[in-house]
């Protein structure tokens, strides 16, 4: 089950890279509920189902010249996936921004239910109740 779903959230990174938003809805459930992580302070703190991901992902593509989202790992955790994400993007006046986050996924009947992101290793491993050292390499 575990590789099963990291092999769903690969494909959200390889659309949401792509923009193919058609491609990242499909593996989201209708009642989807995401939490972006707190350092984006321009965000809702919560969007649910996917008339709000889309705007979210809209609205979000439309602040910068150049966005990618890098995996750097997928942890598998039963129904839920852990993954260190390397964000990159350039603003229009061409400021860039690299950031390290976490987004802790979790999957119920082969869609993503829950999508929680993390500013930092310590967050995200308080909200899984394990160690940072076992989330970090």
């Amino acid at each position: 089950m575990a590789e099963e779903n990291v092999d769903l959230i690969r494909g959200y990174y390889a659309g949401m890279n792509a923009r193919k938003l058609d491609s990242v809805l499909a593996i989201l459930s209708p009642e989807v509920v995401f939490h972006p992580a707190d350092v984006f302070p321009d965000l809702d703190p919560v969007y649910r189902g996917h008339d709000e991901f889309l705007k979210f992902a809209r609205d979000f593509a439309a602040t910068w010249e150049e966005l990618s989202l890098e995996p750097l790992r997928f942890i598998g955790l039963d129904n839920r996936v852990l993954v260190p994400v390397r964000f990159h993007a350039q603003g229009r006046e061409g400021i860039e921004t690299n950031l390290e986050i976490f987004q802790l996924w979790t999957i119920e009947n082969g869609l993503v239910t829950r999508l929680d992101a993390y500013s930092n290793a310590e967050e995200a491993s308080a909200a899984l109740g394990v160690p940072v050292n076992s989330i970090v390499e």
